[in-house]
């Protein structure tokens, strides 16, 4: 008996199979998937740990993040609490004290980064239908409730040193060579992004839908002598495509429909800097009047939204498909080519309703 509420005992072994999968493995493999899994956040606290910007915004009061796995993911699970030497033993300062690995800021620090992991919700087959959430499948995050701001590492260091910046991505990073796509399915969903869960079954959504003459079609139809598609779990862009008709219009795909199965993109990692000049920022509001500012060339975060100049109160969102992500410059060209301008972000209202967020 291991879960006395509910008598199961499915999750649990869900989560001893980590140890499974990886006995043969390195360490990092499993801190990843330990890190991801319901049952651990649960465990250790930290699952729907949100940001203090985001409580603040949302119930009006103060508050921080979770501390928990933040401390014990050091002091348990890897480096534990002192300088060790090569040989094992342990680092003394002048003062013959043994020297600490972090101390409480580098918690309230890390804390931060344990922000915005959400549980799926429930589904069926599995032992624990009876529970809200699912404990099963890996966690996912949710955008708007993880801290924004830069996390230093425990070397002064910061997280996502040596990465590229997001703005350097060459265009079109969906056709480069690296780019890769990920089966879900016949699942509308995206796993790596965040969408409205309400959209899974939601009618009158379109998704990009690549022609069947595309490379991108090709590469992710994989087809057979006959024609019929064979579909790859995961597929990783060996060398530069050729955009086809409507794809060279594109600045980002997120998921790619082949037939009636689904892929979904994933960026390469990158990273975004919390301040730029202002001549370089746009501003993105969505449907609650939250605002966000991004990089003009940063494609992947609003959509064009244009007025006609007499009316600014109103604004028409011209997007190829549901929740399409533009630069600014593409957003700019798409009001030009239809004798509007960029619409003043205050007081908009939508009267097309397939392209969520704008400028």
């Amino acid at each position: 008996q291991i879960d006395t509420v509910s008598q199961s005992t499915e999750m649990f072994l869900h989560y001893h199979d980590i140890f499974v999968r990886n006995a043969f493995g390195n360490y990092g493999d499993i801190l990843k998937e330990v890190s991801y899994s319901p049952m651990m956040a649960e465990m250790l606290s930290f699952v729907e740990s949100r940001s203090a910007a985001y409580v603040l915004f949302n119930e009006g009061r103060e508050s921080r993040p979770d501390e928990n796995y933040a401390r014990e993911i050091m002091q348990l699970f890897t480096i534990g609490i002192y300088m060790l030497n090569e040989d094992g033993t342990v680092q003394y300062d002048a003062n013959g004290s043994p020297i600490p690995t972090y101390d409480n800021t580098d918690i309230q620090n890390f804390a931060r980064a344990w922000t915005g992991f959400r549980r799926h919700h429930r589904r069926g087959n599995w032992e624990g239908y009876s529970h809200q959430y699912n404990r099963i499948d890996i966690m996912h995050l949710e955008s708007v409730r993880r801290d924004q701001f830069p996390k230093m590492d425990l070397l002064k260091g910061f997280i996502g040193d040596t990465y590229p910046l997001c703005e350097d991505l060459p265009d079109k990073q969906f056709l480069r060579k690296g780019a890769e796509y990920r089966l879900l399915g016949s699942h509308p969903l995206p796993v790596f992004h965040s969408e409205p869960t309400r959209w899974e079954n939601q009618n009158g959504l379109t998704r990009f839908s690549p022609s069947p003459e595309s490379p991108l079609f090709n590469l992710l139809c994989g087809p057979d002598g006959s024609g019929n598609c064979q579909f790859t779990p995961r597929i990783n862009v060996k060398d530069n495509l050729e955009c086809f008709e409507d794809e060279c219009r594109l600045d980002n795909v997120r998921l790619v429909k082949i037939e009636d199965v689904f892929y979904e993109y994933i960026k390469p990692p990158c990273v975004e800097l919390s301040f730029y000049p202002s001549e370089k920022l746009r501003k993105v509001v969505d449907r609650r009047d939250m605002a966000l500012c991004l990089h003009k060339d940063i494609n992947d975060g609003a959509l064009a939204s244009c007025c006609d100049g007499s009316n600014q109160q109103f604004a028409n969102s011209y997007c190829d498909f549901t929740a399409e992500r533009v630069s600014w410059k593409t957003s700019a060209s798409r009001c030009q080519a239809r004798d509007s301008e960029m619409c003043d972000v205050k007081n908009i209202r939508f009267l097309d309703t397939q392209c969520d967020f704008h400028y």
